[in-house]
């Protein structure tokens, strides 16, 4: 699928879901889009472009750090930007926060206007992320930083490595003892049984095939022409406690699935969803949860 197409039919995947998206980010992201402020400094800086801004939890969170900081999001959803501006207003930080529509390879932004640049997560999403490291390199002046999240376990060699990969032998047997679901790979699961899927790209090649994402990140990143790579990592355990709001994450977190969603029949989707509430609903009878894991590496670098 060509990049403009793909990048298209991804952002219109969002539009009808941007509330309920909006409404998880606020329970589940938000530490992480904190994280992420935090990591550009935002008080000390003037202008800070978020990309791949979603409903705008970055951009607020820098906003609320940063008092004189102007913040500006840029997306390709309609839905998202729509959501992204009425929570600015709402949150009274409109003459602060502004959202445009934008390419991350190709934003028209001028040159050197900003001196930080965020992206939670939006990466992943990018058919070609290194044209948009390239991109965050011109729109930065001399001195910016750049700060991008994406989803990724703990590094090995650290403690929360160490205590991810105690908790891992337990959670798998939890799995197979029917103890536990986790999301989004649970849907995922549900999806590849029950409706047609095939091998189109549904979510951005690279992301697929990379087995650690923040080291290709930092790779990208420094290819573009940034210096004084770092990175971190922050991550979050919640245990869902209904089948309703584990449905309504997984269905509005899983871009995969939900594309494959859209094309099901009414029938195809009621099949779907009901085998989907037996099975979670059967893990609670038992005694089990539902858990959501969620976690970010955050790679940091400056424009020499």
């Amino acid at each position: 699928m060509p990049d403009a197409d793909y990048k298209q039919r991804d952002a219109e995947s969002y539009d009808d879901v941007a509330g309920a998206f909006d409404d998880l980010a606020d329970r589940y992201t938000l530490p992480v889009a904190e994280a992420l402020a935090r990591a550009v400094a935002p008080a000390k800086r003037k202008l800070i472009y978020d990309m791949g801004c979603g409903t705008g939890i970055v951009a607020r969170a820098a906003a609320a750090a940063g008092p004189e900081t102007k913040v500006v999001g840029i997306d390709l959803s309609d839905g998202m930007l729509k959501t992204a501006r009425e929570r600015a207003r709402s949150a009274g930080l409109d003459s602060r926060v502004s959202f445009v529509k934008g390419d991350a390879s190709a934003t028209g932004l001028p040159a050197g206007s900003a001196d930080a640049y965020v992206s939670l997560y939006a990466y992943s999403h990018f058919p070609d992320p290194d044209s948009a490291a390239v991109e965050a390199f011109r729109m930065l002046a001399p001195g910016g930083v750049i700060a991008v999240a994406i989803g990724s376990g703990p590094p090995l060699l650290s403690a929360a490595g160490a205590a991810r990969a105690a908790s891992h032998a337990t959670a798998l047997l939890a799995r197979r003892r029917g103890l536990e679901r986790s999301a989004a790979g649970n849907l995922v699961n549900h999806v590849r049984e029950h409706l047609h899927t095939t091998d189109e790209e549904m979510i951005a090649t690279w992301a697929s095939e990379v087995r650690n994402p923040v080291s290709r990140l930092k790779r990208m990143i420094g290819a573009a022409g940034f210096t004084d790579l770092a990175s971190d990592w922050t991550g979050r355990q919640f245990v869902i406690p209904t089948v309703e709001e584990f449905w309504t994450l997984e269905t509005t977190l899983s871009t995969w699935s939900r594309k494959f969603m859209a094309r099901a029949t009414p029938e195809e989707l009621g099949r779907l969803k009901a085998a989907y509430w037996e099975d979670c609903g059967k893990v609670l009878r038992q005694g089990g949860r539902l858990v959501y894991r969620i976690g970010a590496g955050i790679v940091t670098a400056r424009k020499p």
